[in-house]
Order: structure tokens, then sequence, then C-alpha cells
């Protein structure tokens, strides 16, 4: 896929659309379930941050045990091994990049999670944030070029 493919049609994953996908009895699983089965065989390219996923692998061990956050590694490697999800790595540029955007836009109370995505989907050109998180729909309006998926 050539970066002019992966700018147009790439979908950046947060924390919130893989744990609503994840977990059959949260209140947004249906609309999650139905964004990614809409995904005409998953031709679009899902991107997200090993931060998420470890973060969220946490989160899961934590509510429904080892079992249930196993799982969810499982899935997330084999989404990565098809070719369906491309994890990147959030290396020292990344972290140097995001401390600096959250010191200059503090104002917008950026997470270091936060402000990893917004550096990596720069670096990308990826315009399309898949989140349910009403914080993005904030940080979005001081970034233009970022559209959030659901839309509301």
């Amino acid at each position: 896929m050539t970066q002019e493919q992966l700018q147009e049609q790439a979908v950046f994953l947060d924390r919130s659309a893989l744990e609503a996908f994840m977990n059959p009895s949260h209140p947004f699983y249906r609309r999650a379930a139905s964004f990614f089965y809409g995904l005409d065989d998953f031709k679009q390219p899902l991107v997200t941050i090993n931060l998420m996923i470890y973060e969220l692998h946490e989160r899961i061990r934590e509510q429904a045990g080892p079992e249930q956050a196993q799982f969810f590694i499982n899935v997330m490697k084999r989404a990565e091994q098809v070719g369906v999800l491309r994890v990147i790595a959030v290396n020292e540029s990344i972290e140097q990049e995001a401390a600096r955007l959250m010191l200059e836009h503090h104002e917008d109370g950026l997470s270091f999670l936060e402000a990893c995505t917004l550096v990596v989907m720069h670096d990308l050109g990826i315009q399309r944030l898949f989140s349910f998180s009403s914080q993005w729909n904030r940080i979005s309006l001081d970034w233009s070029h970022l559209q959030i998926v659901p839309t509301s």
C-alpha cells in the first residue's frame, strides 16, 4: 500500500474503539462491531500504537481476568499477522514529539497516549480516528484535519 492510499483510507483505532469491540456487554459494542464489520472485509488499513494495546491489555486483565486479556493479545497479534492491523511501536522520537505536543497544547489537556496518537497520525498522514471518547471531539476543534468516526 502506498503512503497516499494509507492517508486516504486508513483509520486509527483508539483504546475506546478496541475496548468496545472486544466486550459484547460494552454500551458501544454494537456500534463498534457495525463499524468493523462494515469495512469491506477489512480492506481499509487499521492502525494503532503498541501502548494502546498494552494499556487495554492491563485493563482487561484487571476487569475480566488473565484469560480474557490473553485472548485480546491473541486477537491483536492475529490481526497484525494477517495484515488487518498495523501496530506502530512508540519509539523515543514519537515520545519526544508527544511530550512537546503536550507542553505546546497544554490547554487541550492531552494525555500521553493522545499525544502519541496525534504524532503517529500526523507522521503517517492518517486523518480518521475511530473513537468513542468525547475527549477527541474537544481535541479535534484544534486539529482541523482530524476526522472522528463514528460521528455522533
